[in-house]
């Protein structure tokens, strides 16, 4: 029975110490693990699902919409945009298979071959057409 007494104090702490690391841990609205800091992503040879900037904006890819780009700082939403519903159905799958950072937009690949571009600060898109 003292085994029991001892045993049971361990585990209210080792609990509560669970709960208090996990209402600590921030939630966002992407995987930080799956975000990287280099300013191409080529989906068809890494897991990575979007970028960094310079300047703490998180460029992703909706885990739910292969086709939405979200811009998040901060955990808040600066904008989304959906590459297919914005610049028309591709003819192929629609998901964005590539994205490029630069300084003032990014570059955006989607279904087979079409292309467009997003103003960072604004989040306007530009539709490039299709090859």
């Amino acid at each position: 029975m003292n085994m029991h007494l001892v045993f049971i104090p361990f585990l209210t702490i080792l609990l509560l110490s669970s709960k208090y690391l996990q209402s600590s841990t921030p939630k966002y609205p992407y995987d930080p693990k799956l975000i990287t800091e280099q300013s191409e992503i080529n989906f068809a040879i890494t897991d990575k699902r979007g970028i960094l900037s310079a300047e703490g904006t998180v460029y992703f890819i909706s885990p739910t919409e292969e086709s939405t780009i979200v811009a998040c700082r901060d955990k808040k939403f600066l904008w989304k945009v959906n590459a297919a519903s914005q610049c028309g159905s591709a003819s192929v799958h629609q998901a964005v298979r590539y994205l490029k950072l630069t300084s003032t937009k990014l570059e955006v690949i989607y279904g087979k071959h079409s292309f467009l571009t997003i103003k960072l600060s604004t989040g306007q898109v530009t539709c490039q057409g299709s090859d």
